[in-house]
């Protein structure tokens, strides 16, 4: 079997760096070459010429006035950056239309590893221009392999079931695998045979087992984990933290060093991008990661205040449910026997004395049985808003059950407790009640008792007094109020 590295190096369906392309890395190793001479052969291709000069007047260059010729390219960038750049470029404009290889997705990932290597660069006394152009060159094996064994890599892409197919990434490991092909090997013999370099062509080639303490090495292994960083689809905080704790380390990088690296990437990608015609997808700096965690924490805290303020409003219905009597909108029962007894032993604690009237519509049965029972809820809806209105504010009203109400008066002196009391009863026999064009009238009895502080009385026990004298209170005669009061030691 013919060795399947010289079939890639030998198959004409590789695409070639254009005229262009293998003309500028002549212009690299020739000492003799002048700016004149760079400019002529960039010149010769006007897509090339846009792209560079789009990219001298991008962010990325910061300049304040607009260049409009190559000429101020090469004075502004120099020339061997120029060269570089343009060589770049035009090898990223090689493609073989005929294949279905994915040029865009490969050159798109080897530009955010030539970026962070020249970002990268920076810090070090290594040339960020030649190693932007390596990092664009040290997977380009990948378009030899993909070009050459197209049909094993269409078949590797195609599942054997009806689940999604796998990547081009996925299939092409796949093909390197089964053919136990070493990708850097085959890059060095594409780069020598399009003439580049020694130095370049030795370091992809020996890229694999490259001792890993050289700088040049730890650049590019920084750098591949920088572009692994960047094409994730969804960058967790905790992938960026391992990774900033692992290059710091790795580069002897002062702590904000790698953000610093990993952001100027960013920028870098998102401009190039713009200029080569790049999707660079939901990239972001970190500072743009840590706004966006920022506005989530801050939607999710909206959220979990209108969730908690959603539970509240049902827990406060769901208590009004409870504790509120629906007919008169009035605290029922259930309410005054949890609320009862802390009232009396506030009243008790602050050494305060304490009151309970108990009140009955008097003949209530007659409503209900001349008029109907809506005849029936309208009188209890009305005596309950009147002792609603006309109660004092420290005083709580009850509907205890039937026709049956409570008032707790806490707070009330001896001497007012009757005038309370009676004030209660006399606005309910002032109502005003119409009923069908019938005016209703509306008597009640009241039972009050009275204890002062030093009273050692259960809210039962009190309660219990004042029922009874409720029913004093009727047999005297009904709408009058009946009175006891409690004095301890007395």
């Amino acid at each position: 079997m013919r060795d399947p590295v010289q079939t890639i190096v030998d198959n004409e369906r590789i695409p070639t760096p254009p005229g262009v392309a293998m003309e500028l890395l002549r212009i690299t190793q020739s000492p003799d070459a002048t700016a004149a001479d760079l400019t002529k052969v960039i010149s010769a291709d006007p897509k090339l010429s846009a792209k560079i000069v789009s990219y001298c007047n991008s962010p990325l260059m910061g300049l304040k006035s607009k260049i409009s010729s190559l000429q101020q390219t090469t004075v502004i960038l120099g020339m061997r950056s120029t060269t570089m750049l343009a060589l770049s470029f035009s090898l990223m404009d090689s493609e073989n239309t005929q294949s279905k290889f994915d040029y865009d997705a490969f050159w798109n990932r080897s530009l955010t590893l030539a970026i962070a290597c020249k970002a990268i660069s920076t810090t070090t006394s290594e040339s960020p221009d030649e190693n932007f152009l390596l990092g664009l060159l040290l997977n380009i094996g990948q378009i030899g392999i993909g070009n050459t064994f197209a049909a094993r890599l269409s078949a590797a892409q195609q599942s054997d079931d009806d689940s999604e197919p796998i990547s081009q990434d996925e299939a092409l490991q796949s093909v390197i695998e089964d053919l136990e092909l070493d990708p850097f090997l085959v890059g060095s013999k594409l780069m020598e045979r399009w003439h580049f370099p020694d130095h370049m062509t030795d370091f992809v080639r020996d890229f694999p087992s490259a001792n890993e303490e050289e700088i040049k090495t730890k650049i590019f292994h920084a750098a591949q984990k920088i572009s692994q960083l960047l094409l994730e689809s969804e960058l967790s905080e905790e992938d960026l933290q391992v990774a900033r704790e692992e290059l710091e380390s790795a580069m002897d990088w002062q702590s904000g060093q790698f953000d610093a690296v990993y952001d100027s990437t960013v920028h870098q990608w998102k401009e190039y991008a713009q200029v080569l015609g790049f999707d660079v997808g939901s990239a972001d700096t970190i500072a743009e990661m840590e706004q966006k965690a920022r506005d989530v924490l801050v939607q999710t805290t909206l959220e979990l205040a209108q969730e908690n303020q959603a539970i509240n409003l049902e827990r406060e219905q769901l208590e009004r449910d409870v504790f509120m009597d629906a007919l008169t909108g009035i605290r029922n029962r259930r309410s005054y026997e949890k609320h009862g007894p802390v009232a009396l032993e506030e009243s008790r604690k602050n050494g305060e004395p304490f009151g309970i009237a108990v009140f009955d519509i008097d003949h209530f049965k007659t409503f209900n049985d001349t008029h109907g029972h809506l005849a029936g809820d309208e009188v209890l809806k009305a005596v309950a808003t009147s002792l609603q209105q006309n109660c004092r504010g420290t005083d709580h009203v009850y509907r205890f059950g039937g026709e049956e109400f409570v008032v707790l008066l806490p707070c009330c002196r001896r001497d007012q407790i009757d005038g309370v009391a009676n004030r209660l009863r006399t606005a309910v026999e002032e109502l005003s009640l119409n009923f069908h064009e019938q005016q209703l009238s509306v008597t009640i009895s009241v039972g009050v008792n009275w204890s002062d502080a030093a009273s050692t009385q259960t809210l039962e026990e009190v309660f219990e007094k004042a029922d009874g004298l409720l029913y004093t209170a009727k047999e005297n005669g009904r709408n009058r109020c009946a009175f006891s009061y409690e004095v301890a030691g007395a």
